[in-house]
């Protein structure tokens, strides 16, 4: 076995043990060699091996290297109670937290009072969004080992979940109190203080945080004597960030309808810091002339769902529903997911690129910066969720036909155009673009929070033959991590080709006649172009799709009870519904499932769009009421998006309209 590679999973393995467990890494480390030379010594090469590769690979798929190489290990040493929470510690790390319940239930099967398989399993629940469990199983951990940081932690995180706040508030300050030089709990405990509304202990931490550990301080100060900031602005930039971070955790924990308070008061501390600048030279020592300017930090090039963003942060100034001022984007090169698409922005904002004058401007994002998915300012001086006002953005553009931002470059089309043909589809063909998130793209494992968001692939065969009987073809777009699409006549798996690229990927959402897709980020990128889409199996009321020209069906919602019963569309846009069906854990927690669409519902949506393109999609009698009644129900999500639910969906559920 090469000794380098079996020296960075030992280093590893290390890590991840003085990160669950709270030891001193020489600890963690001495540890985790005596587990490799015990094995060695022992002749178990084949489960070293294994060990190894479980901890240095990154492909989280069933039956991939990590999934064989822990079953392994997991056979070979069935008695082990340290080998089985060694597989639960690599399966929680690998974002894999079900597999890791398994591991840590038999590690404490085989040894009841193993403390650190309590907490693995404790740290499972809490991933897989059983909060009780994890709280009951974490204060157990706590009462028998008091030291725990870790534990104290993570049992405030369920408590927080559990509505239990000011149980919470405790849990953080005794981890804390166990680990007073980490950082992170330091920042756990802030948020949770400024969500409580507790500011001025909230502020203290923050900057005691950064007394503690320096290299905080590069966010706010890019190392230049006259740039260094003072107490009050350095407390007044972090309060930004922290409110900001409050305002994301309530919307991806489903309890966005508590978000927006937390968004105004970090307005209101960004504004307090642009203030303590204003008359000062700190905006020029970072290379500005004045205050006009909006900074976005590197966030917006890092998923092209960000970047597509670009299209409505620049309606919205066009619209005079955001002032207009220069728009500086901070790209650094390696951090860029797409960088044929990024550079269709280039001649609608100045995008820097070097990675020093990034540096020297990243204290700025705290003073003039706008992240993707936080507060807006309307022009009445009021603030708003920025997804609520993109939606707005986009009814408005759309109701007064206005072009798309971007068209396609004529050398992208020739060359696009050359590729399909060359994978059989004719050049004067017309093609649709076909796209079900998978979770391998950001290797979520079975982390539940994003898994109700994908669909199994073979629920579109129908719609492809739909699609194929009017004379289409289908291009399968996504990643390499996919599963293959089955050969079929007229598909291009362009996802797993070799033709793949970053221009090809614009091309394809930009050519074709429309587009299908999910609640996942690559169906943004169409609408930039104009093209309009399908989105099924479309999961969350929090929002609709924005584009006045998209279709879409959503995911029924049933209870998790002996009933079975499906959720009305009344309760499914509940005010505070919307909010729980946008994170799977919360889903969970509230005890609902989401059901997949159907074959016959996504052939139905995709057929309704191509009647419409070509003019001859024809309402039947009751079709003018289940609209409107769908209409008047949701009436709530009229400012998050323009798109109309598919006429045939309503048809099929008109009893959910009761």
């Amino acid at each position: 076995m090469h000794f380098t590679r079996q020296f960075f999973a030992s280093k590893r393995l290390a890590l991840w043990l003085s990160r669950i467990n709270d030891q001193d890494f020489l600890r963690a480390a001495f540890f985790a060699a005596v587990i490799f030379l015990r094995l060695f010594a022992t002749g178990r090469f084949g489960v070293l091996r294994a060990l190894v590769s479980g901890l240095t690979t990154a492909d989280p798929r069933p039956g991939g290297p990590r999934d064989s190489a822990l079953t392994l290990i997991s056979k070979e040493m069935s008695q082990s109670a340290w080998a089985q929470y060694l597989i639960g510690l690599i399966w929680l790390l690998g974002h894999q937290p079900l597999k890791a319940e398994v591991a840590a239930q038999r590690a404490l099967d085989l040894r009841p009072s193993f403390q650190s398989a309590l907490l693995l399993l404790g740290g499972s629940w809490l991933n897989l969004g059983y909060f009780k469990h994890a709280e009951e199983a974490l204060a157990k951990v706590v009462a028998k080992s008091p030291r725990r940081a870790r534990a104290w932690a993570w049992r405030g995180t369920a408590l927080v979940a559990l509505g239990r706040y000011d149980e919470a508030t405790d849990a953080y300050r005794r981890a804390l109190a166990w680990k007073p030089k980490a950082t992170d709990l330091m920042f756990l405990l802030a948020d949770h203080l400024l969500y409580m509304r507790k500011e001025d202990e909230a502020r203290a931490l923050l900057l005691n945080a950064v007394r503690v550990k320096r290299m905080i301080l590069c966010d706010f100060w890019n190392g230049a004597p006259d740039t260094r900031p003072s107490q009050e602005l350095l407390a007044q930039m972090m309060l930004y960030q922290g409110y900001v971070r409050v305002g994301h955790s309530l919307l991806i924990s489903g309890r966005g309808s508590e978000m927006v308070p937390y968004y105004v008061r970090a307005v209101a501390a960004q504004d307090a810091a642009l203030n303590l600048v204003r008359g000062t030279n700190w905006l020029t020592s970072h290379g500005l002339e004045s205050s006009n300017i909006r900074v976005l930090p590197p966030i917006w090039v890092q998923l092209v769902s960000h970047i597509a963003l670009l299209d409505k942060y620049l309606k919205l100034m066009e619209l005079g529903w955001s002032p207009k001022k220069r728009v500086i984007l901070l790209a650094p090169p390696e951090g860029v997911v797409n960088q044929a698409y990024l550079d269709y922005w280039r001649d609608r904002i100045e995008i820097i690129t070097d990675p020093n004058q990034i540096f020297i401007m990243l204290p700025v994002l705290n003073v003039l910066g706008d992240w993707p998915h936080t507060g807006h300012r309307t022009p009445d001086g009021n603030v708003e969720w920025m997804f609520d006002a993109h939606g707005k953005a986009s009814a408005e553009w759309g109701r007064q036909k206005r072009p798309p931002l971007l068209s396609l470059k004529p050398e992208h089309r020739l060359a696009g155009r050359r590729i399909l043909e060359a994978a059989g589809i004719p050049s004067d063909a017309w093609f649709v673009c076909l796209h079900v998130r998978e979770p391998g793209f950001f290797r979520e494992g079975e982390l539940p929070y994003a898994k109700f968001r994908n669909a199994n692939i073979g629920n579109f065969e129908l719609a492809v033959q739909a699609i194929r009987a009017k004379g289409g073809y289908v291009v399968r777009v996504g990643d390499s991590t996919m599963m293959p699409y089955p050969p079929t006549a007229g598909v291009f798996d362009y996802a797993l080709s070799s033709s793949k690229s970053d221009w090809m990927d614009v091309f394809l959402c930009a050519d074709c006649r429309f587009f299908v897709g999910s609640t996942s980020g690559l169906y943004h990128v169409p609408g930039t172009f104009g093209v309009p889409c399908v989105l099924v199996n479309w999961v969350s009321f929090c929002t609709i799709p924005w584009e006045c020209d998209h279709i879409y069906i959503p995911k029924l919602i049933r209870r998790n009870d002996k009933s079975g019963e499906l959720l009305s569309f009344r309760e499914m846009l509940d005010g505070k519904n919307r909010w729980i069906f946008s994170d799977g854990r919360s889903i969970r927690e509230h005890g609902f499932d989401v059901i997949d669409n159907s074959p016959e519902e996504v052939r139905e949506a995709v057929e309704e769009m191509m009647e419409c393109l070509d003019g001859r999609f024809d309402r039947i009698p009751g079709d003018a009421e289940r609209i409107e009644k769908f209409a008047i129900l949701s009436a709530g999500l009229k400012d998050t998006g323009a798109a109309r639910i598919s006429t045939k969906f309503l048809r099929r559920h008109a009893t959910l309209l009761s």
